[in-house]
């Protein structure tokens, strides 16, 4: 996992067996890291001298001098190098698989690389051992001419960083890693600063990350019923299916890391004859349901996400979709009665399909249905949840390959069959309904999200929040405006930020007049207070 990825992957160990298994944006990760670390060195955290290292060079902006670094990487290139042997001997087995000869050769091969790979771990793993020093309790001097600006820079980064500074910031957190807690990611980091007497690693130390848990990971994260065969197991299917020459590598490679295991045994059921497993329930055995599943999966135009995700999921959406079945009809307004709405227009939006940033695929169909405009009020588009046949409102929204709808009923059914080929007779099974996201998980991270922008209104937001002459009494977008210097131009924009924050209201009347709440009022003291 590096830290200058645009999205940060977790991955099992082998790379011949990876999965991924979450996403997270680099903005969501690193204004975390300088507070959590400030944190941490107010309470106390552990404290490492490095042995085999000296100080930063000051010539070169957050570099260590290691002697144990050589080492380190020649092993990480053996390992990186092995793997690359393993799957090319691996793939080219497949490719002559009629010919028993060289198909031996390209085992003997790949059992030759699959040596080399554990002899490196073994090295690397004897180096980090050599590395490990018992941790410092006594006082040290630490020096500051490095850690302070690179803290600074990664604070004000926004998560945008040049190749350098990525380079830079890899040399003074030597140690990065996630882990997945009840859908939520949470990062854990080790510091490496100058001291008088070398170099020290501080921590390892831990914040929550801005944003759940995304993708094949919060779906296999509620999914305690499906059983777990294995990685060798889930490689083997892999395998199988691009054999048949039915099932395109991308399609296999989802059927491989998707978290019900049942799919790719279906697909091979019809494509290769084999026997599905004694543990797969009736459900999914249903004759129409498996047609369905290897229609998809079989077509030779598949097309899905980048790096074989399986899932993704919307907390708006989904948020949406819950509301909508205990709730006829409502509007944004309504809505934010449970949680915090960043911006109302993306619900609009989910009553249209909706492009996704993913280029292969699907736009995402929608979610709710307009059933009107009000004359008069803030908020005017009055909404409603999309009806499946036996009644009820559709809400559980998923975005996977066999349900192209994006919805599904508690029923079984997806919405709109007719239209997307489906028998109306098919029942999803049971587990599906498994993809469906906690009402109250939902509030919490649409409540996470606003939280997180909160420090960081931006120049013109401060100045905003202390015109308290307009804002105590009342003042329209406009004159607000035009008090910025804005000339007349509309803030309305920024104005509706402020309110998502809770520190702006605005009257039902038009133009609307903005004033503060008690907690704008008490932020934009503080915001004095700060100059």
């Amino acid at each position: 996992m590096r830290l200058g990825s645009t999205f940060s992957s977790a991955r099992t160990v082998d790379s011949m067996e990876a999965q991924v298994v979450g996403y997270v944006k680099k903005d969501e990760m690193f204004p975390g890291l300088v507070d959590a670390f400030i944190a941490a060195c107010r309470t106390g955290l552990p404290v490492h001298r490095r042995p085999g290292h000296s100080t930063f060079s000051g010539a070169h902006t957050g570099t260590t001098v290691d002697v144990l670094a050589q080492r380190r990487r020649l092993q990480e290139g053996v390992i990186l190098e092995a793997r690359k042997k393993i799957k090319n001997a691996i793939r080219r087995e497949i490719e002559v698989e009629d010919d028993d000869e060289t198909a031996e050769l390209y085992r003997g091969a790949a059992a030759e690389a699959r040596e080399e790979l554990r002899s490196a771990r073994a090295a690397l793993a004897q180096i980090e051992a050599d590395a490990k020093v018992p941790t410092t309790t006594g006082p040290f001097d630490a020096l500051t001419h490095v850690i302070v600006p690179a803290m600074a820079r990664l604070k004000m980064s926004g998560g945008v960083l040049s190749q350098e500074e990525v380079q830079a910031l890899e040399a003074i957190i030597p140690s990065f890693s996630m882990e997945l807690r009840s859908g939520k990611w949470w990062a854990i980091a080790t510091v490496r600063i100058n001291t008088v007497e070398g170099v020290a690693d501080l921590g390892p130390f831990e914040w929550a990350i801005s944003g759940r848990a995304r993708g094949t990971a919060r779906v296999a994260a509620q999914l305690d019923t499906v059983p777990d065969v294995g990685a060798a197991s889930r490689r083997r299917l892999f395998g199988d299916l691009v054999r048949s020459g039915r099932v395109t590598e991308d399609a296999a490679t989802i059927l491989r890391n998707a978290p019900f295991v049942q799919l790719p045994y279906l697909v091979l059921h019809s494509v290769r004859g084999e026997e599905l497993p004694q543990w797969m329930g009736e459900e999914w055995r249903e004759p129409r349901f498996v047609s369905w599943i290897v229609s998809i999966y079989t077509d030779p135009k598949f097309r899905w996400m980048n790096n074989g995700m399986y899932a993704t999921v919307s907390y708006s959406r989904q948020f949406a979709a819950t509301f909508a079945a205990k709730q006829e009809e409502f509007t944004v307004s309504d809505l934010a009665e449970c949680a915090p709405i960043p911006r109302a227009s993306a619900y609009h939006q989910m009553t249209r399909p909706s492009s996704t940033k993913y280029s292969k695929i699907r736009p995402f169909e929608p979610t709710l249905e307009l059933v009107g405009v009000l004359p008069t009020g803030i908020h005017r588009h009055v909404m409603r949840g999309c009806k499946c046949v036996c009644g009820q409102v559709a809400s559980i929204v998923t975005h996977v390959p066999e349900v192209p709808r994006d919805l599904l009923c508690d029923c079984g059914r997806m919405l709109d069959t007719e239209r997307f080929g489906l028998d109306a007779a098919v029942r999803f099974p049971e587990e599906y309904k498994l993809l469906r996201l906690p009402f109250d998980e939902c509030v919490d991270e649409l409540t996470d999200r606003v939280a997180a922008q909160r420090d960081v209104p931006g120049a013109v937001g401060r100045r905003l929040m202390l015109l308290s002459d307009l804002l105590e009494d009342g003042a329209t977008d406009l004159r607000i405006a035009t008090a910025l210097g804005g000339k007349g131009t509309s803030q309305s924009t920024l104005l509706g930020k402020l309110e998502q924050f809770g520190w702006l209201r605005r009257s039902d009347t038009r133009p609307a007049i903005w004033t503060y709440t008690d907690e704008g009022r008490a932020q934009a003291a503080r915001f004095a207070a700060d100059g």
